[in-house]
């Protein structure tokens, strides 16, 4: 969607908020599910927790301080919530992250549009969430939307990352739920970013040409080549691009 036709719809959002009388100052959501509904959800969406709670501890100390890394069912209830130590937040399980719960947030516009979205701090409509920068993006199975991330920092100069490792753990999310036997996708279940990486590691690009070609910051390419070098089982960069090449990755 363009920035533009996003903006609107992000103040059509604030507009409802304020018409609904929703209190800026609310620091719980409004609409949360029972404990019976929650267990239900829980169990109906355990395969997906699993894997999300296994993917996230990397991204969190990739990431560093004042990081949040929340997942939520396909109507918004939040199902876990990975977060770096130094954050206090009371969401919890059971909570919903709809409009009318949260105000405008992330997840929120996420479902709304059914696609990314991207909200500065100034543009959440609760208090609590405004020093929050959050990317959050559908988790996409066979066409369907099994469910909702949102990637969120209070650190201003991890912001540009957001889009970026959003997009590796929503493709290592459902690459793993698919099932697929295929040794791409599950002995090494690889982002399409971390397989350009890969090719550009074969024609013998260095980090610094990758970062320029990628249009990436060099903390990415490096996070992107640990992840490589781990799924690879390698330790240098020959190592992987031999092991890719061996089982037809690249």
């Amino acid at each position: 969607m363009e920035t533009n036709n996003f903006q609107k719809r992000v103040l059509e959002s604030l507009t409802r908020c304020k018409e609904k009388k929703i209190s800026p100052q609310n620091t719980m959501p409004l609409v949360t599910v029972d404990e019976n509904s929650l267990g239900l959800i829980l169990d109906s969406n355990e395969m997906l927790v699993n894997k999300f709670t296994d993917l996230t501890e990397e991204i969190l100390g990739y990431m560093g301080k004042g990081t949040l890394i929340i997942l939520t069912d396909p109507k918004g209830i939040l199902l876990k919530v990975g977060k770096s130590c130094d954050v206090e937040i009371l969401l919890y399980p059971g909570a919903s992250f709809t409009e009318e719960s949260l105000g405008t947030n992330a997840i929120s516009m996420a479902m709304e549009l059914e696609g990314t979205a991207f909200l500065e701090p100034e543009q959440h409509y609760l208090d609590f969430f405004k020093k929050w920068y959050c990317y959050a993006k559908p988790l996409v199975k066979d066409k369907e939307i099994i469910g909702y991330i949102d990637i969120t920092t209070i650190n201003e100069k991890m912001r540009g990352e957001l889009k970026v490792v959003a997009n590796m753990l929503a493709d290592r999310i459902t690459i793993e739920m698919k099932g697929n036997k295929n040794p791409k996708e599950i002995s090494v279940p690889l982002s399409d970013v971390q397989i350009s990486v890969l090719r550009l590691m074969a024609k013998g690009h260095s980090n610094k040409e990758i970062t320029d070609i990628l249009n990436a910051s060099p903390n990415t390419i490096k996070y992107h080549r640990k992840i490589i070098f781990k799924k690879l089982q390698s330790s240098n960069a020959n190592e992987a691009v031999a092991k890719a090449y061996e089982i037809g990755l690249i």
